[in-house]
């Protein structure tokens, strides 16, 4: 299962401090069949998948100690209720960042962006977390902007390039 999770925080000069979240998660073997509803719904499915991908956007960096020491343990014991033999992995994805990679020499007229794909998982990363930028994507102006994905947990112990 693949779960994609969001969090928005109201910003500090408002009278009103709140957060809103959002999640959805694929259903399917193929993890492509999203629900057809933004609504709760009760599961009829009496099987449980063996591995799950949650990936967390609206994360800083200063909240990545309360995710794994409060979140987490929450959606294990959640899981633990519904199957005993489910791996987990937890990643923070991030777009707000100062990352940007280049081509020394143009491969395309006028154009240094790194090729769509190209992933960077060594010397320039993350010094206390297991992360890697993901350039998932060509843009044809500017310079393309990586997502920076920082791993929390991984029970199933995936390589990069397995992921």
């Amino acid at each position: 299962m693949v779960m994609g999770v969001v969090v928005s925080h109201s910003d500090a000069t408002e009278k009103v401090l709140s957060s809103v979240s959002a999640a959805v998660g694929s259903y399917d073997e193929t993890l492509t069949k999203p629900p057809s509803c933004w609504r709760s719904t009760e599961s009829t499915t009496t099987t449980t998948p063996d591995n799950i991908f949650v990936f967390c956007d609206g994360v800083s960096e200063t909240q990545f100690e309360q995710v794994k020491e409060k979140e987490i343990p929450l959606i294990q014991a959640a899981i633990k209720k519904v199957s005993k033999s489910c791996n987990l992995s937890v990643f923070v994805i991030q777009k707000i960042h100062h990352t940007r990679f280049m081509l020394t020499q143009s491969r395309r007229s006028h154009s240094y962006n790194v090729p769509s794909g190209t992933v960077v998982d060594r010397s320039i990363v993350e010094p206390f977390y297991d992360a890697f930028y993901l350039n998932s994507h060509f843009s044809l102006q500017g310079t393309s902007k990586p997502t920076k994905y920082i791993c929390l947990l991984d029970e199933l112990q995936m390589a990069t390039d397995e992921l």
